[in-house]
């Protein structure tokens, strides 16, 4: 066990660190976990912090609740907020001898927090695996509305895309490790980083237990006739719910039994009771991981997941061996296909269930996931989980098809010229993004 007192956070992303926490108090290591504000979905765990940082999230949550108050008092509020956040983070120096922070936040804006915290010789840990925090924006769907009908400005995007490399040059000179996902936060990177799947995501297997059970293994509640299929976009776009939708009602025509089940703006805990009783579900059709969280959630449950993706085939030679998470993974354009797989296959669905579940309570189980950490904090760093990234050259993105993405690139290059990629550290990188611009790759 670290003697020190680890600080984590100070923002949740769909109940990783919850999780992650939860593996801390079963290895007994000291923790404080501390939110900017409570999630919205409920996923719980904020409370983990001593006295300072509960009064903070609870003025943080009052102050978004009176976000549209005159612009005196919500100034104020502002003012005192920042003061409240300078307070925690001085404290922090004497309290904390290692930091993980999250999706690239830090107590004070643009991380200037972090070289003080290096200057008292503290452990930095700065998990930048979750997306869309270091992804180039212009191979990202998330900037699109829900529907797909807005886009993102191209000068927008090229600004962020400045923002991020210039982010990801800070973190690599301050921080102790970076922690990165192949696909996701290689493209800006200049020296190597953690591989995230080498550490893994923290599930709990502990809601299963409640599941009703037949031989040891996870059945559906719902109309035996039917084969009930879990959908939870955060983002339609993004997610590729439209295709999704279509895919069902082609199935449906085509006489299969299936009740349909869409969740948007619910709790976690409401996802969680859905993903008891459903036979499989589907994650998303433009990803660039094999299991996210929701993935992640359903395997716990011994759900299995089908996930598409343009590069999730070639993902495996970048994944530490025994570390890729059991997902029914296709193409995007072979949803269809997948879903039509996992309901006629009975015995196949079953078998990649369970192996789903054993995946996660063995290599992401919270204790496993915590002690890795441990790990990560003590430098006892086995060598594959460093990765390269110069050895990746990913350049399809996420949340939007093949097509779209190259009209992005192609129109930015025409415009601002192939150095506002930001990847002109990595040659043969950007003249992939040129070749697919100019000739789109299968």
């Amino acid at each position: 066990m670290i003697s020190g007192r680890i600080f984590i956070g100070p923002q949740e992303v769909a109940g990783y660190y919850s999780r992650l926490v939860e593996g801390f108090e079963s290895i007994n290591q000291p923790y404080d976990f501390y939110t900017f504000s409570r999630h919205r979905f409920g996923y719980g765990g904020q409370s983990r912090s001593f006295w300072l940082g509960r009064i903070l999230m609870d003025f943080n949550s009052y102050r978004e609740a009176n976000d549209k108050a005159r612009l005196i008092p919500r100034l104020f509020l502002s003012i005192l907020g920042r003061f409240f956040h300078l307070a925690y983070f001085l404290i922090s120096i004497f309290r904390y001898d290692s930091f993980i922070f999250t999706y690239g936040t830090s107590f004070l804006k643009d991380n200037k927090d972090i070289p003080i915290l290096r200057f008292f010789g503290k452990t930095i840990i700065m998990n930048m695996a979750h997306g869309s925090e270091l992804r180039p924006p212009y191979i990202d769907g998330s900037y699109q509305s829900s529907d797909g009908v807005e886009k993102p400005a191209l000068q927008h995007l090229v600004y962020l895309a400045q923002n991020y490399s210039q982010r990801m040059s800070f973190l690599e000179r301050h921080c102790t490790y970076i922690i990165g996902a192949p696909f996701s936060s290689s493209q800006f990177a200049k020296r190597p980083f953690i591989n995230s799947f080498a550490l893994g995501v923290p599930c709990s297997t502990e809601g299963a237990l409640s599941t009703k059970c037949k031989d040891d293994k996870l059945i559906s509640d719902s109309n035996s006739n039917k084969v009930r299929i879990v959908h939870s976009p955060s983002h339609e776009k993004l997610k590729g719910t439209r295709i999704i939708r279509d895919s069902i009602t082609e199935l449906k025509q085509k006489g299969y039994q299936i009740e349909y089940i869409e969740l948007q703006g619910r709790s976690n805990k409401e996802v969680l009771e859905e993903l008891k009783v459903c036979d499989f579900v589907v994650d998303q059709i433009y990803s660039d991981s094999p299991m996210a969280s929701f993935a992640s959630e359903a395997a716990s449950f011994g759900k299995p997941a089908i996930v598409g993706g343009f590069g999730l085939e070639q993902l495996k030679n970048h994944i530490p061996e025994g570390m890729y998470p059991p997902s029914y993974i296709c193409l995007p354009d072979g949803i269809t296909e997948a879903i039509e797989k996992l309901i006629s296959d009975v015995e196949f669905r079953q078998e990649l269930g369970s192996a789903a579940k054993s995946f996660v309570k063995k290599e992401w189980s919270v204790e496993n996931v915590a002690k890795r950490f441990q790990s990560l904090i003590s430098n006892q760093i086995q060598n594959d989980w460093w990765l390269n990234p110069d050895t990746i050259s990913y350049v399809h993105g996420i949340g939007q098809d093949s097509f779209e993405t190259k009209t992005i690139i192609a129109e930015i290059i025409a415009k601002f010229g192939t150095e506002a990629l930001q990847v002109g550290h990595r040659k043969a990188l950007e003249a992939k993004f040129v070749a697919f611009s100019e000739n789109e790759l299968c």
